[in-house]
This record gives C-alpha cells, sequence and structure tokens, in this order.
C-alpha cells in the first residue's frame, strides 16, 4: 500500500534520529549496545496520524540577538555540554559532539589506525594524494592515503622514503589499484610494501581478487601471544558494487591462499589464519565520486551496503566498517552519511585543490572556480580496453573531447594502420602533438626500461589492436601528468580527476579565510577536511535541538543556522579518549524490551545507565524532522512532512492519491503526459474523495505541446485546484505565472493570501533561484494585458515568490541530471539561503531522488530539508496507475538495474530519463531512434532495411499507420491542429513526433500491461527501487511474503 510504504520510510526516519541522540550522548552510547539501534525493519501495518498535527508557534526564549549570537559561539565549542535557557526558567542541554561518536563504529576506525579522526584522505593516484599531502595530514594525526595508483615503482619509492622517513609510526595508507592490463607492476607493488613494511593499503578499482592484494593481506597474519589472531597488514577495501563489497568481507578466497602457500609466498601458519579474517578491515563505499566511479548515489548505495554488510557479519561472523565516501564536500554531505549508519567517511576531490597535493597551480586554480557541473566522463587509461570511463573536470580543457574521440577510433578500426590518414594527420597534429612512432618508441622504452615488463611490447607487436590501445593510453596517461606537472603548452589537454563535491565545496569555504580568492593561497588539507569534520559536529548538535521539544522552539534559527569556517582551526592534541563499548543494558531481553519502547516514537524514554544514572531519549514528532516541517504540514493541510512525487501519465493516479490523501499525506497526481480529458476524469475522482485535500497535481512543462500546458492551467484554475507541483520547467513560462498570480488576493488583515501554492521540483541551482524569485514582472504586465489577471493581483505578484516549496531533485527516475543529492541539497539550501537575503522571502527546500529507505530520508533531513519526496517506490505500491508486471519488475530489481533513454516529451533536445532496463528492450530500442534521427533528415532518407526492421520489430506497424494515429490525437484529443499542419511541411519535426509515438506508446503499455508489447515497456525508475527493496526485504510488506504488493500509505510511514 502507498500510505505504508511511505509512512514506514518516515518512521525509520524517526527511529534513526532516537539512535543518533543515543550515539550523541556520552552515556547512552557507551550504555545501549548495538542490537537496540540496529536497523528499522517495517514489522506490521502502521496506523496513520489522526487528528492534525500540533504545530507549536516558533517564539523563542533565547530572544535577543545578542543572546543568539553567543549561544551560537558556545555551541561552536564542539568539546563541552551546553545549557540553554528555556522559557520559564527552565534548562535544557546540548551534549557535546567528540569525533568518536560521530559514527557507530568510528571510535574503533580510530583506534585501528591510530588516527584522531573518523576521516581519511582518499588516494588519487599518479602522485595527486602526494607524500606532503600525507606528511601533512598525518603529523596533524590525520589518516592519509598516498596515490601510489598509476606510479612507476621508482616514483612511488621515493615517495615512500619522503612518507617514511616524516611518519616512522604513522599514520599513512598506500593505495593498492588493480591493474587488470598491468599485472607486473601490482606484483612490484605488493613486493615494496611488504618489503618496506607498509602496514595500510587501500585497495581500489578491484573488480575481482588478484594474488597480489590477497598475498599483502595474508602475508600480515601471525598469532599473538595470547593466541588470537594479529592481522599486520591493514586494507581499506573501495567499493562501489554490492558484489565487490561482499567480496571484500569475506575471508581470503582458500584457492587463491593454497597457491601462495605452494608458491612460499605465504606461511603454512598465515594459510591456516586466513580462514579466520576478513579480506579487509574497512569497506569504503564509494559512490558519485572523482576518478573511477559508478556515479551511484550515496543515499541509495550506503543503506544497502551496511545491509550487506549486517548479512555477511551473520554468514562469517566477522565484523568489518563501512564508510562513505562520494560527494563528501561539505558538513551537511559528512553528517547525511554518519546519519545514515557509517563509521567513517573519506574525502577525496576536495584535497586535489589543496596547496600539499600533487597538481599545480593552474588545475588548482580551476578547481576552485569549478561548479558541481563542471565534470563529465571520459576514458580511464588503466581499463581503456575494457571501456570503463572515469569522472573529469571538463571545464577549461579538452582532454573528454579528445580522450572520447580515442575510444571511437579504438572501437572502429582494427589497427592504427586502419584510421584514415586524415584522421591520423588531426590526431598527431592536434591531440597527440608528436608521431604515432616516436609516441610508440617512448611506450616501448617506459615497460621496457621503467616497468620492466618486455613481455607486454612483445605481444603489442604481435597484437595491431593493443598496440593501438597502448599508444592511445600514452596520450590518457600523459594528460593527467601534464596537468600535475603543470606543463603549459598542453593546458587544454589536462586530465583533472574531479568529482561533483568540488561544487559543495567551493559553496562551503566561499568568502572564508579558506578560499583562494580571499587568501590569495590555496587551502591546507588538514584546515580543509578538520572544517568539514566540524560541521559535522555543529550539524549534529543542531539536530538534537530540534528533536528536542523545548530546544527546539526556544533556540532561534539564526543560532542554528549553515557553519561557515571562521578562522584556522587547531588539530586534536594527543590520542583520542576512546571509550569500551560496555553496555549497561547488558541482557538481549533487556535489549529488545528498550528497542520496543524506542519504537514509541511519541514519547519520552528513560533508559537505564551504568552506577544509577539515567539518561533520557526525547520523542520524535513528525514536525521536527526538519526546521521548515511544521510549516510545511500546516500549508498544506498534511500530517506529514513529506510528499509522495507525482509519476508523469497517471502512474501516481487518483486511487493513489485518495488513498494518501485520506490518511493525511500529500499526493500528487500524475498529470503531466495525460491528455485533457483523462487529467478531468482523475480530478473528478480525486475531489469527489478529497473535497478538502490534501491532494496535489502535476503541471509539466510541455515545450512542444504549449496548448497541452496552457490548456491544464485552464482546467486547474476553473477547478479550483490550490497545490500544483511544477515539474520539467527549463524557463518560466506564461501558464505556470497565471496559475501563481490568480491566486493572490488581499486579505481582511492586509497581508497576501497566496491561494494557489506551488511545489517546483529542480535539479539545478538556476532553476531554484527562478523559482525562489517572485513572477517576472514583464510576463505578469502581458498577463494583465490579456485580461488573464486582476490589477491587484499583477500588484500583489511583486510580494511573492513564484513557489512556496522548492523540491530538489537528485538521481531520480523519469526526467533528471543525476545529480548526487549530498552535493545538489547542500548547494540550493546556500542558494536559498542567498536569496531570502536578496528578497527578503525564505522559501522551504525539500529533497528527492533516493529516498528509498529511512536512512536516506534521515540523511535528507540531516542536511537541512524541510521535508522529502518519494517516487519511484510508489510505482511499486498497488494503487499505482501501472499494472502488476510492471510492479513485480520494480519488486524484484536492485540500484543498478536502471538506464537513461531518449525522452518523449523533450526528444528533439536529446533530453533523457531513467528508466527499468531489466527485462525490457526499450532503452536500447530508444537510444536507437535517437541515433536515426541525428543521422537522417526525413522518415525517408533512413535506408530501406533499417525502416523494415523498425516497422516490423520496433514499432509493429507501419509508419503511414502510426501517422494516422499521432494526426488524430493532435487534432482530436489535444486540439493542437497547427501542430500536424508544421510537421507536413518539416520532415524532421514529422520524423520526431513518430518516434516520438513509440516513445509515448511505450510507457501506456506499460501502464496497461499490454502483454505483446512486454519487452518495449518504458518504465520510469530511479536507483531508490533497489534500497527500497533491501528495506521491505523479509517483511509484511515485501510481494515475495504478503502475495501483494505494498500499500502506498504503509511504504511511506
Amino acid at each position: 500500500d502507498v500510505v505504508q510504504a511511505n509512512l514506514q520510510i518516515l518512521k525509520g526516519t524517526t527511529f534513526l534520529r532516537r539512535c543518533n541522540e543515543i550515539r550523541a550522548h556520552p552515556r547512552l552510547s557507551a550504555d545501549v549496545p548495538h542490537s537496540v539501534t540496529s536497523k528499522y525493519v517495517p514489522l506490521g501495518p502502521l496506523q496513520p496520524t489522526a487528528g492534525a498535527p500540533a504545530v507549536v508557534p516558533r517564539t523563542p526564549a533565547v530572544g535577543s540577538a545578542a543572546a543568539a549570537a553567543s549561544l551560537r559561539r558556545v555551541l561552536l565549542e564542539l568539546d563541552r555540554d551546553v545549557t540553554v535557557p528555556l522559557a520559564g526558567g527552565a534548562k535544557g542541554i546540548v551534549h557535546s559532539i567528540p569525533w568518536e561518536s560521530l559514527g557507530y563504529g568510528s571510535a574503533e576506525f580510530m583506534a585501528l589506525y591510530g588516527t584522531k579522526y573518523p576521516l581519511y584522505t582518499g588516494a588519487m593516484a599518479k602522485g595527486i594524494a602526494s607524500a606532503d599531502l600525507v606528511v601533512a595530514g598525518g603529523k596533524a594525526g590525520m589518516l592519509c592515503s598516498f596515490g601510489a595508483g598509476g606510479l612507476p615503482p621508482d616514483a612511488t619509492s621515493a615517495g615512500l622514503d619522503k612518507i617514511q622517513a616524516a611518519l616512522p609510526n604513522g599514520p599513512y595508507a598506500v593505495n593498492l589499484i588493480h591493474s587488470p592490463f598491468d599485472d607486473v607492476l601490482e606484483k612490484k607493488n605488493v613486493d615494496m610494501f611488504l618489503k618496506r613494511g607498509v602496514r595500510i593499503v587501500e585497495a581500489s578499482a578491484f573488480m575481482k581478487l588478484t594474488p597480489h592484494v590477497v598475498r599483502y593481506r595474508v602475508a600480515g597474519l601471525e598469532r599473538g601471544s595470547d593466541g588470537k589472531v594479529v592481522c599486520r597488514n591493514k586494507i581499506i577495501f573501495k567499493v562501489s558494487r554490492t558484489e565487490l563489497a561482499t567480496m571484500a568481507m569475506r575471508p581470503p578466497p582458500a584457492d587463491m591462499v593454497a597457491k601462495l602457500l605452494a608458491q612460499g609466498l605465504v606461511t603454512a601458519e598465515q594459510a591456516e589464519l586466513a580462514r579466520s579474517v576478513t579480506m579487509c578491515d574497512d569497506v569504503a563505499v564509494e559512490a558519485d565520486s572523482g576518478g573511477h566511479t559508478d556515479n551511484r548515489p550515496l543515499v541509495v548505495l550506503l543503506p544497502i551496503i551496511l545491509a550487506t554488510r549486517d548479512a555477511m557479519a551473520k554468514e562469517t561472523g566477522m565484523r568489518v566498517r563501512v564508510g562513505a565516501g562520494g560527494g563528501m564536500g561539505c558538513p551537511e554531505a559528512v553528517a547525511s552519511a554518519f546519519q545514515m549508519g557509517a563509521d567513517f567517511v573519506l574525502t577525496g576531490t576536495i584535497n586535489q585543490l589543496c596547496k600539499q597535493s600533487g597538481s599545480c597551480d593552474r588545475v588548482r586554480k580551476a578547481l576552485s572556480e569549478a561548479t558541481y557541473s563542471d565534470i563529465a566522463m571520459a576514458p580511464a587509461a588503466d581499463m581503456f580496453d575494457q571501456g570503463v570511463q572515469l569522472q573529469v573536470l571538463k571545464k577549461g580543457t579538452m582532454f573528454p573531447s579528445r580522450a572520447k574521440k580515442l575510444w571511437e577510433l579504438f572501437i572502429a578500426y582494427p589497427s592504427l594502420e586502419a584510421i584514415p590518414a586524415p584522421m591520423m594527420e588531426r590526431l598527431e597534429k592536434q591531440t597527440f602533438k608528436k608521431t604515432v612512432a616516436s609516441i610508440w618508441a617512448e611506450t616501448r622504452s617506459f615497460f621496457i626500461d621503467r616497468i620492466g615488463d618486455p613481455e607486454k611490447i612483445e605481444r603489442a607487436e604481435k597484437d595491431p589492436k593493443l598496440k593501438m590501445s597502448l599508444v592511445f593510453r600514452w596520450y590518457l596517461g600523459q594528460s593527467s601528468m601534464w596537468a600535475n606537472r603543470g606543463v603549459e603548452d598542453r593546458a587544454l589537454d589536462y586530465q583533472v580527476w574531479c568529482g561533483p563535491a568540488i561544487g559543495s565545496f567551493n559553496e562551503f569555504i566561499k568568502g572564508t579565510y579558506l578560499d583562494p580568492a580571499v587568501s590569495g593561497e590555496f587551502p591546507d588539507v588538514v584546515q580543509a577536511n578538520l572544517q568539514i569534520l566540524k560541521g559535522t559536529t555543529f550539524l549534529r548538535r543542531c539536530n538534537e535541538i530540534r528533536a528536542h521539544p523545548r530546544l527546539s522552539a526556544d533556540v532561534p534559527h539564526s543560532v542554528t543556522s549553515k557553519y561557515v569556517p571562521l578562522g584556522p582551526l587547531q588539530p586534536t592534541a594527543g590520542a583520542p579518549a576512546v571509550v569500551p563499548r560496555t553496555p549497561a543494558v547488558g541482557s538481549a531481553a533487556a535489549a529488545a524490551s528498550l528497542r520496543r519502547v524506542l519504537l514509541e516514537l511519541d514519547r519520552d524514554v528513560t533508559v537505564p545507565l551504568a552506577g544509577g544514572a539515567k539518561g533520557i531519549v526525547h520523542s520524535i514528532p513528525w514536525e521536527s524532522l526538519g526546521y521548515g516541517s511544521a510549516e510545511f504540514m500546516a500549508l498544506y493541510g498534511t500530517k506529514y512532512p513529506l510528499y509522495t512525487g507525482a509519476m508523469a501519465k497517471g502512474i501516481a493516479s487518483a486511487d493513489l492519491v485518495v488513498a494518501g490523501g485520506k490518511a493525511g499525506m500529500l499526493c500528487s497526481f500524475g498529470a503531466g503526459g495525460l491528455p485533457p480529458d483523462a487529467t478531468s476524469a482523475g480530478l473528478d475522482k480525486i475531489q469527489a474523495a478529497l473535497p478538502n485535500g490534501p491532494y496535489a497535481v502535476n503541471l509539466i512543462h510541455s515545450p512542444f505541446d504549449d496548448v497541452l500546458e496552457k490548456k491544464n492551467v485552464d482546467m486547474f484554475l476553473k477547478r479550483g485546484v490550490r497545490i500544483v507541483e511544477a515539474s520539467a520547467f527549463m524557463k518560466l513560462t506564461p501558464h505556470v505565472v497565471r496559475y501563481r498570480v490568480a491566486g493572490l488576493e488581499r486579505g481582511s488583515d492586509g497581508k497576501v493570501v497566496c491561494r494557489n501554492k506551488i511545489i517546483f521540483k529542480v535539479s539545478r541551482t538556476e532553476l531554484a533561484t527562478m523559482a525562489m524569485r517572485p513572477p517576472p514582472a514583464d510576463m505578469v504586465a502581458k498577463l494583465l494585458a490579456q485580461g488573464l489577471v486582476t490589477a491587484e493581483q499583477a500588484e500583489l505578484a511583486r510580494s511573492v515568490t513564484m513557489c512556496d516549496d522548492v523540491a530538489v531533485e537528485a538521481d531520480s527516475g523519469g526526467h533528471t541530471d543525476n545529480r548526487p543529492l549530498v552535493v545538489l541539497l547542500p548547494i540550493i539550501l546556500a542558494t536559498r539561503d542567498a536569496m531570502a537575503k536578496e528578497t527578503g522571502m525564505r522559501v522551504r527546500v525539500g529533497a528527492g531522488g533516493g529516498m528509498g529507505c529511512p536512512e536516506a530520508v534521515a540523511s535528507a533531513f540531516q542536511m537541512g530539508a524541510d521535508f522529502v519526496l518519494t517516487g519511484t517506490i510508489n510505482q511499486l505500491c498497488k494503487q499505482s496507475g501501472s499494472c502488476d508486471r510492471v510492479r513485480k519488475a520494480l519488486s524484484e530489481a536492485t540500484y543498478s538495474d536502471i538506464a537513461m533513454a531518449p525522452a518523449a516529451d523533450m526528444f528533439d533536445q536529446g533530453v533523457q530519463l531513467q528508466v527499468l532496463k531489466k527485462g525490457t528492450m526499450f532503452p536500447s530500442r530508444a537510444k536507437k531512434l535517437w541515433e536515426l534521427f541525428i543521422a537522417y533528415p526525413s522518415l525517408e532518407a533512413i535506408p530501406a532495411p533499417m525502416m523494415e526492421r523498425l516497422e516490423k520489430q520496433t514499432f509493429k506497424k507501419t509508419v503511414a499507420s502510426i501517422w494516422a494515429e499521432t494526426r488524430s490525437f493532435f487534432i482530436d484529443r489535444i486540439g493542437d491542429p497547427e501542430k500536424i499542419e508544421r510537421a507536413e511541411k518539416d520532415p524532421k519535426l514529422k520524423m520526431s513526433l513518430v518516434f516520438r509515438w513509440y516513445l509515448g506508446q511505450s510507457s501506456m503499455w506499460a501502464n496497461r500491461g499490454v502483454e505483446d508489447r512486454a519487452l518495449d515497456y518504458q518504465v520510469w525508475c530511479g536507483p531508490a527501487i533497489g534500497s527500497f527493496n533491501e528495506f521491505i526485504k523479509g517483511t509484511y510488506l515485501d510481494p515475495a511474503v504478503s502475495g501483494e504488493f505494498p500499500d502506498v500509505v504503509q511504504a511511506n510511514l
């Protein structure tokens, strides 16, 4: 059920907030066992909230600006408890937040690696994570990983000389990168690490275990004097997929260990002990990061791998810690990772901007000016033959486009000699800037003299494809070296590994002492990471204030506003105080009892502590989850700081909206893409069942169907639709502006009343800015001249924003820019704060995309969201407008069963949307249509054999009959004969409309369950489906258990 689905996610979110309160309390964290705060599981149906929510007005007891500023100052002193005066003479306590309390396993992580922080700086290959960077971090007690990946052995050895001389006792780590095409290099690195006593390795890019990484692990095993296994060689394993995490969390493979024993590379005792250890000590989940990445959203991937870890712990009896990386560019992102359950975090991209990195100042300057969108994917040097890509900076360099061209040539031709002469001439002149012959001579020398791998050259001399690969990889390899060394005449070829976190980091430090534009120098790596950690801890304190029923009302927002680095921080002195966990709540029965009462979220819980003391865990009302949650709930008449987002073409059906509305949950009807008569029929059902709401209706921007957008607004105004969810708007249109302004009036108290409310979905900062400003004056003037708004409404339009709420849409189903929420949300929150200063009007900001489990939703609220929206998960619910065949496919999908494909509504612009790829050929067939649209000027120009295949396999009818249907649709149903007239004269537009017939029908076939078109189903789907399926697995919401698809209210509750 759609209500149950959403209610369960909200309840789990609130339970996580309580668990965080326990972790933050110095005594509760030690006395409450992990079983009490373990993963939330839906145990049975929930009752929707009865009555209206209790909205407490904010009348702060801390009234004056001076008192607020004073309180903020002491809150920023994170190492001591703060007593806050409350109204009526009472007091509230905000507890200190030691670093080791940030994650459940943070203290263990810090103790194992001898570091003072639950954070490490990840390796950036080719020495970008330089010896200087590692030494600077290590001297401050911060674990940093040396970027040995991609360096020849002599350069790695030189780096180790410097590191080991400066840090004889650590902490430091060294990167071991998987080298599938340079096995000799990987072996030589392991030889070196073992010989030189490197005790911490960060293993990355491993698609499978190799004898070399297994040897490193096993060769460090011995039995201690107490009989326990001692593991000298520690491994942090970077992973981006569940199967890789599983591989790293199991013991070293027995067959591989046996071979190492037979070769004399490990001892018999070590081979025996290998059964009782895992391949690694820690798994670092690498989400959307710079360099090698699968671009997975952290809010989906981390909860799934945490669940994988818990399953593996049951299987092996050994529990591996899990950390989070990718997008860690600001306190909000790091706080969200700890909120979801990370034991530690790792930063990456941001450290390349720091002065100790192995890059050059020109690259640092480019990074300091980059935004979250200034990145692209390009072929990777180390896995070029496999088609693997990595994420790089695209601003100010031609590397991404030139590297992609090399890949296209590699695919198209069998050898260098087969490449056409004009193309080869351009390559040598513009890209390589030297002859292929000279490149090959350099390549021979590199592999024979520096790497010591003459066999590779011998093979390449006999294999033209391998030779072409090595020549192209010369460019890919040199391009990063040119960037590191700052080679001026190769600036347009700089390869700069970079993730979207650079945008949130630049926003975080803007205008502070860390900003190069302010200080005149690039930031220090220790200061950059310490400031993020301090901001994270401050956010945790702010959450404690929000969760406290009195503190939340008595502390003004200025006290808990965004953390800003004000000046250099002193690294932690001495070793961290690691408190052993000896829970006072000792027995399993007592722990189970405590967990039961903690799940009763509407009352405070008193917890017995050691020595007879007691701790209090406060109730968490829904309205306290986000700072603006209560206002959101009051404005829309909903009982929850959540709404279910519209899925177009009626997938977010009238039945779904009614089910949610009857439970007091705001749901948005998927009117986008429906003809007006279908939208009207849906509204009939909704308005009959919910005469007083709550419900919303989607208004989707239709750049090529302006008439449809206008007709929808006409209908909404006529029928009194009071909440619209505006989506896919790349610019404001007269129609959406008219909807907003036509609802304005002046109340009896003289204040502006805005009857027509808008939630604006955005995925870019410029769109958020557009939505947070008043309606454009010129557009309002035209509406006034046309008689579509009154003079009073036009006047009042100056004093309202275009929307009431902005919903930040990250990596979601359907239309999406695939941006990571942990980067995008903090940036748009900062944009909102800037716009509030400019306009004097503050818009609430919510979070969507990846909201498939409590951990994701809790992370959104932790970052500062006022509300959340769910999407993909609701399509699986029984009330959605989809068919059971689609629901079943969704219920079996993982986070990786998705792909991008052309969008019907913006096909001509090349816009894509995210869809399910498992069990359907739609993504590949739709992409083929786009390729044909680009390649040919008209339908008639498409070669006859290709057109025959299209009509037979894809369309399953003739183009003539499709055109007849298209004519009828636009003339009879949409009422837009002008479009048909234009298409009859414009062959390209006609081709577009025919291809869009397939794109449009494919979603209809999926919704209606048309059996003979199952292979063409277009199912909009985001990666959240994977985390939702993991969340409900084995519970009453799991279709495999219950025999039915979940209720929408239960799922969200």
